[in-house]
């Protein structure tokens, strides 16, 4: 009888060293893939020559290839004065401590697409873009909320017709305007993102 009794109070123990053993690693199981959505703010470039921005937003659908790095695919949103940006890119980003609180860099680049809202510009035409900067996460229990701060470059090319300029036709003893031509401007933005993020 108390060998039958040892025997079942063995199995029960086993039984229960292996069902929480399993429960650790279920728990501690990282998470591979991750949605991040982003809102904020940049600062303006140049008022007179439509580039003056204020919103951007995205969306990175990311793989954790380890732990504390994370590479993913992105698309956003942003808004000028005199048109819209629809930015598709790559993003690197790493934890810099391995902790769910912690501060992490990111890096980023891709290719911008331009639509025009006004009739100032015959074309705007986007170009590449690269991104980097520092930021700080919060972990909660089914999502994450984010802060950042970070740097941007973007290339751009606008086209607009030139039509205003005036010369003295000395047989009809007036000025006659220029046959219409075309300026192409290559633009070089610089500026700053302020953006917050969810992560889930």
């Amino acid at each position: 009888m108390n060998r039958l009794l040892f025997v079942f109070l063995a199995n029960l123990f086993a039984l229960a060293s292996f069902g929480q053993s399993d429960s650790v690693e279920i728990e501690t199981k990282p998470k591979r893939f991750i949605h991040q959505l982003e809102a904020g703010w940049m600062n303006y470039e140049n008022e007179e020559s439509g580039l003056l921005s204020d919103l951007t937003s995205s969306y990175v659908f990311s793989y954790a290839v380890q732990p504390e790095i994370s590479v993913g695919l992105g698309i956003g949103y942003e808004r000028y004065m005199v048109f819209n940006a629809i930015p598709i890119f790559l993003q690197v980003r790493t934890k810099l401590v391995d902790s769910d609180n912690h501060p992490f860099l990111y890096l980023s680049g891709g290719k911008t697409y331009m639509n025009d809202r006004s009739d100032r510009y015959k074309e705007v035409n986007g170009g590449y873009a690269y991104a980097g900067g520092l930021g700080y996460q919060w972990k909660f229990e089914t999502a994450s909320l984010s802060l950042s701060l970070g740097y941007k470059n973007q290339l751009l090319k606008t086209v607009s017709d030139q039509n205003y300029y005036y010369y003295f036709d000395a047989l009809s003893s007036y000025f006659a305007p220029y046959p219409d031509s075309r300026r192409k401007t290559d633009w070089k933005m610089q500026r700053v993102e302020f953006k917050i993020g969810v992560s889930f």
